[in-house]
């Protein structure tokens, strides 16, 4: 973003994640876009200096900036306000605003979101964290991320956003995983606003039925084939979140010519606490239950 020009877009990230879950973030604005939102000259932030925005899961967000005047004993960073906060209301809100980068590899979801909630207006916004801020905002209702981010990328914005009852997970419904075994969201990201929760839950539940989404758990083995329909991906997960691969039900079922399965959505219980689901391998046809049980949330 820097080398391109794009300075509203550069930021420094710093992230802290406990137990696998963002639990502090701090952003740092250097380039900060100057705003009009508060009508206290004092709290104003029309100098451009740099901002940092930070945010605890649990106690909330703040802002702060450098102080380029040093007065009254005032030190080098003074607190200053944050922009209007928005969270979203379906009754009250006739578009979802849907931002994604330039990459044809969201397209899908996005018309996926148009299909879902008619009228949409489309934002294409630059960077990770800059993305994920407009949605903590509420600028931007709902936020479609390619596979390409890394936990680097969406560890300090996710604790900001999540910290003002936002939510952020993959495409299909999961939490990020932040472990040292893959350091990218390989799964892609979606985010949603502070009152999106049904919306975010919407767009989720039908990309576990869109075919170029669920492509991304072709490696694992999944069997992608459309006349499948939906397919209870969110569950066919390993104790750290991770899909579970073809190879591991091979094994387990002692079939080992098993070149992939599917979990189709049809044979699926969805409970409290534990998700339960039929595997079904090709070829052959064979069939295992499969249960999840997850006391986190």
């Amino acid at each position: 973003e820097f080398v391109e020009g794009r300075l509203d877009n550069v930021q420094c990230l710093i992230g802290v994640v406990y137990r696998g879950q963002p639990l502090m973030g701090v952003m740092g604005l250097p380039f900060p876009t100057p705003t009009h939102d508060n009508d206290d000259d004092d709290d104003n932030d029309e100098t451009g200096a740099p901002e940092v925005v930070f945010g605890m899961v649990g106690k909330g967000v703040g802002k702060a900036r450098m102080n380029e005047q040093i007065t009254n004993g005032d030190g080098p960073v003074v607190s200053c306000s944050l922009p209007e906060l928005k969270r979203f209301n379906a009754e009250t809100e006739d578009v979802v605003r849907v931002s994604s980068g330039d990459s044809s590899s969201v397209r899908p979801a996005v018309d996926l979101a148009q299909t879902l909630f008619g009228q949409i207006e489309r934002q294409i916004v630059g960077a990770c964290g800059n993305k994920l801020l407009k949605v903590a905002t509420g600028t931007t209702t709902l936020s479609v991320q390619h596979d390409k981010t890394s936990l680097w990328d969406t560890a300090a914005p996710s604790a900001i956003l999540m910290a003002l009852g936002g939510t952020v997970t993959d495409y299909f419904g999961e939490d990020l995983i932040y472990d040292t075994r893959v350091l990218g969201n390989v799964l892609g990201v979606v985010a949603s606003a502070p009152g999106a929760e049904d919306e975010h839950k919407q767009l989720v539940t039908a990309m576990r039925g869109e075919k170029s989404c669920l492509s991304l758990l072709e490696k694992y083995g999944l069997n992608n084939d459309p006349d499948i329909g939906p397919q209870c991906v969110d569950i066919v997960r390993d104790m750290d979140g991770y899909p579970v691969p073809v190879e591991y039900f091979a094994t387990k079922m002692n079939v080992p010519h098993a070149t992939s399965y599917s979990c189709p959505e049809s044979d699926v219980f969805r409970g409290l606490m534990s998700n339960a689901c039929r595997i079904r391998l090709h070829p052959g046809g064979e069939t295992a239950f499969y249960k999840r049980i997850e006391f986190r949330h």
